[in-house]
């Protein structure tokens, strides 16, 4: 798949993935993507997300990124504004606690 072939099949997208490519040509290459870059073609945002170079990045380009990177947090049930609890447990017993609290000398 040429650039301008590419291009044109994704100028719909402000961000597009490796899937969305996939979609477009399932025979694509990834090897492509890297030479592309190195010629200034597009820009890796993230690992597997990219954005095409002439693109002005503003306000709406960076939310929409951040609204993507959301979504696979989403997909992953992994989400970093969350607290989690821990509790932490030792395999050690404490016999004067014990003791202590049961009364045993």
């Amino acid at each position: 798949m040429k650039f301008i072939q590419f291009k044109d099949a994704l100028k719909e997208f402000t961000v597009f993935s490796l899937n969305d490519i996939k979609l477009v040509d399932p025979h694509f290459h990834r090897r492509r993507l890297i030479e592309w870059q190195e010629k200034g073609y597009i820009k890796k945002i993230a690992k597997g997300c990219y954005i095409f170079s002439n693109l002005t990045v503003d306000e709406n380009v960076l939310f929409k990124i951040a609204d993507m990177e959301k979504a696979v947090l989403d997909f992953f049930y992994l989400h970093p504004e969350l607290k989690s609890k821990s509790d932490i447990i030792s395999l050690r017993f404490n016999e004067g606690a014990f003791k202590k609290k049961f009364m045993w000398k």
